[in-house]
């Protein structure tokens, strides 16, 4: 997948490199994860052999996340396009920072299938856990945007694609099996022109794939970013 992403990075530029009109720049910045909240509950049931009753199992699952601060770089180029628009696409090397709480209760219900009468097993018997780890990962990621000129040279809003893998990461377990590798997000952008050369840079990014696999995390929470950063046109 890393071959692929620079494979697909060299036939960017070499199409970009084939037109005319190109900027190239370079841009810097932080940004915060906000996962919101979530909890999911996931119920079976069965018929133990020999038994007059059915047994209720019952999962629930809550997650929260604190935030942190991370950062991203970005090698990029700007495509001018008619009519106001323009393409952008580059290199974007990302840190993602967050902790990671994970709260799961198993109990059990029994409903006789004689009498229908309803039986809990004791509280004590019902199991509790709670997973707890401070995240750090890293993405390599390719985005591809298009830009509407606003004002004259001064304001830009732009909504993209970024696709990226998973090249690094870090947590309290020393176990990376949990999460997903490939990422695929959507992404918002506001640039204003500073000067000639400079320009604050703002986006909001949702990602559209799960931070975790299902077996580890059952709620597939999606992170979601918001950025603020500088950018030098070069």
């Amino acid at each position: 997948m890393k071959k692929r992403l620079l494979f697909l990075t060299y036939f960017i530029f070499l199409i970009f490199n084939s037109q005319a009109q190109i900027h190239y720049f370079v841009e810097a910045s932080g940004n915060m994860s906000l996962i919101p909240k979530s909890e999911k509950t996931i119920s079976s049931s069965s018929i133990p052999e020999g038994t007059n009753y059915t047994m209720y199992s019952i999962y629930n699952y809550k997650e929260k996340y604190d935030k942190a601060l991370g950062g991203n770089v970005m090698i990029g180029m700007q495509y001018d396009l008619k009519n106001k628009f323009s393409l952008e696409s580059g290199i974007d090397l990302s840190l993602i920072k967050f902790n990671h709480d994970l709260l799961g209760t198993h109990a059990f219900t029994y409903k006789f299938i004689d009498n229908l009468v309803i039986s809990q097993i004791p509280v004590n018997s019902v199991s509790y856990y709670e997973l707890k780890s401070d995240f750090s990962l890293s993405y390599l990621s390719i985005p591809v945007s298009v830009f509407y000129q606003l004002l004259k040279e001064r304001l830009y809003v732009g909504a993209g694609v970024v696709p990226g893998v998973l090249i690094h990461a870090s947590n309290d377990y020393n176990d990376n099996s949990m999460l997903s590798k490939l990422n695929i997000a959507a992404l918002l952008q506001a640039r204003f022109k500073m000067t000639e050369k400079i320009s604050v840079v703002a986006a909001f990014q949702q990602s559209l794939s799960p931070t975790f696999k299902e077996e580890f995390s059952p709620n597939r929470s999606k992170n979601r970013l918001v950025k603020l950063g500088l950018r030098y046109d070069i």
